[in-house]
């Protein structure tokens, strides 16, 4: 299991920055893909490099201050790796990436998939640090129906899967121990899942089951934090997650669960709470219910009694008497 980090800060003071910069590249290309490196500012060099193996997944982060990074047609005969590169500038200022006809310069947060066995360029003049995820391409399915080479599709953070894809991989690598045996490989899987729901899903269609689980406990998490806020609807919770509402609809569906019975559960527990509570024994029921999101009360007495089997004034009364 392949785990290392390299900061070219950390090396003896007495050592040039050339060779600083040789050293970084000895880092950057452990994940056994080769290409030719160029620093454009030898004399100032600096940069920092972390990379871990999760199955047959590679995750890596790189920082430099000026750097240009080309793969060519003799890279790939050499190497032959196919495999999908996914290329996302966390830093603050802008990269740039080239693959085809397309010369794309990337946003912070903002993401593209390269291809690893067409020729490509990426570059950071100003700074920059960047993800590198490398995902074999028959963990994704059938690539070529995703995107082809140097398509140019760039994706932005408003995309909940390329956020929790950045959150992941962040703290894989922030993980100070080594992925224990077996666990790698299902890491390797999530991540896949994540890249192929980042590229492979149109709008409004199933999302991949391997992201399903990420994206249904943050829909869960929105839904707690904001159900007591009477105009909550799918549509604010999907948008707020870059999905459509059909797809929410769909993978709270494959837990059991629908929105409008989450958003029950969480306001008629919240109503509970205060009901039991002699903060709110002279509050009315009817305020009670108004303030935990409810807007109809013949709704909320008739859920009420459904969930629980008594009216609210008996739960009231039954745990005065306790």
């Amino acid at each position: 299991m392949l785990r290392m980090s390299f900061d070219s800060r950390d090396l003896p003071r007495n050592l040039t920055p050339q060779r600083r910069a040789h050293l970084w590249i000895e880092a950057v290309t452990a994940s056994s893909m080769s290409f030719d490196i160029e620093y454009p500012r030898p004399d100032t060099f600096h940069g920092s490099n972390d990379l871990l193996q999760a199955g047959s997944v590679f995750v890596g982060r790189a920082t430099a201050n000026a750097v240009i990074v080309r793969r060519t047609r003799a890279h790939i005969a050499s190497d032959m790796d196919d495999r999908l590169l996914v290329f996302i500038n966390v830093g603050r200022k802008p990269v740039g990436a080239q693959q085809g006809k397309h010369e794309l310069t990337l946003a912070p947060s903002q993401a593209v998939i390269l291809l690893n066995g067409e020729p490509s360029l990426t570059h950071a003049m100003n700074g920059g640090s960047v993800l590198a995820i490398y995902v074999p391409r028959d963990m994704i399915g059938s690539p070529d129906r995703l995107i082809s080479p140097g398509s140019g599709i760039v994706t932005s953070s408003d995309s909940a899967p390329l956020r929790l894809l950045i959150s992941y991989a962040r703290a894989l690598l922030d993980e100070p121990a080594t992925l224990m045996p077996g666990f790698g490989a299902m890491v390797g899987s999530h991540i896949a899942d994540l890249v192929r729901a980042l590229y492979g899903t149109e709008n409004g269609a199933p999302v991949p089951r391997g992201t399903s689980a990420a994206l249904t406990g943050e829909i869960i998490r929105r839904i707690e934090r904001h159900a007591l806020d009477p105009g909550l609807s799918a549509g604010l919770i999907s948008a707020s997650l870059g999905i459509s509402e059909r797809q929410l609809q769909y993978l709270l569906q494959n837990t059991g669960k629908t929105f409008t019975a989450e958003v029950s559960r969480v306001r008629l527990n919240r109503v509970r709470q205060m009901l039991s509570s002699k903060t709110y024994s002279a509050m009315p029921i009817t305020d009670i219910a108004f303030q935990c999101g409810f807007e109809s009360i013949a709704t909320f007495y008739r859920t009420f009694n459904k969930q629980f089997g008594m009216t609210p004034s008996q739960m009231r009364q039954n745990s005065h008497d306790r």
